[in-house]
C-alpha cells in the first residue's frame, strides 16, 4: 500500500485537477521541474489520533505559485484553488475520498489560514488544510 503522505497528496492533486483551477497541479514530492503557474499539494505532518487507531490528523499545504510579473494569472489561480477547497467540510471530505479506494477521509477542514510570500521571482499563496483520515481500503 502507498504511504499515507502519498495517498493524501494524490487525492488532493486529483481533486484539484478535476476542478480545472487554471494551472498544472503537482504532488508535493514530485521531483520534476514544475511549470508556472502551478499548484503543489503537500502533506506536511501527520499525528495518529487516537493513538494506535490507524486514524490520522494530516496537515496539508496547497501552494499556488506563479511568476511575479505583469500578466501573471496568480490571483485567478489562487482564487480558483480557494473556491475549490472552501466548500463545506463534509463535501470536501467526500470529494477527496472519492479520489482513492485506499484512503478513507472522515473529515476535512477547509483552509481557514492562508499565507503569502515570495520565492525568488515568484508569488506564493499557501492554503492550509487538515484531514482526518486513515490509509486503508474502505470496508476492510
Amino acid at each position: 500500500m502507498a504511504s499515507l503522505r502519498s495517498l493524501v497528496e494524490t487525492a488532493l492533486t486529483n481533486y484539484l485537477t478535476d476542478q480545472s483551477v487554471g494551472a498544472t497541479v503537482y504532488s508535493g514530492l514530485v521531483s520534476t521541474d514544475k511549470d508556472l503557474p502551478c499548484v503543489i499539494c503537500q502533506a506536511s505532518a501527520a499525528e495518529e489520533d487516537p493513538i494506535y487507531s490507524g486514524n490520522y490528523r494530516v496537515e496539508c499545504s496547497v501552494m499556488v505559485k506563479d511568476t511575479a510579473a505583469a500578466g501573471s494569472v496568480f490571483d485567478a489561480v489562487a482564487e480558483a484553488v480557494r473556491d475549490a477547497l472552501r466548500i463545506d467540510n463534509a463535501s470536501l471530505a467526500a470529494a477527496l475520498e472519492a479520489q482513492s479506494t485506499a484512503l478513507t477521509v472522515f473529515a476535512a477542514s477547509a483552509p481557514h489560514r492562508q499565507e503569502w510570500s515570495t520565492e525568488e521571482d515568484c508569488w506564493v499563496e499557501n492554503n492550509l488544510v487538515e484531514l482526518y483520515c486513515c490509509p486503508r481500503e474502505r470496508g476492510s
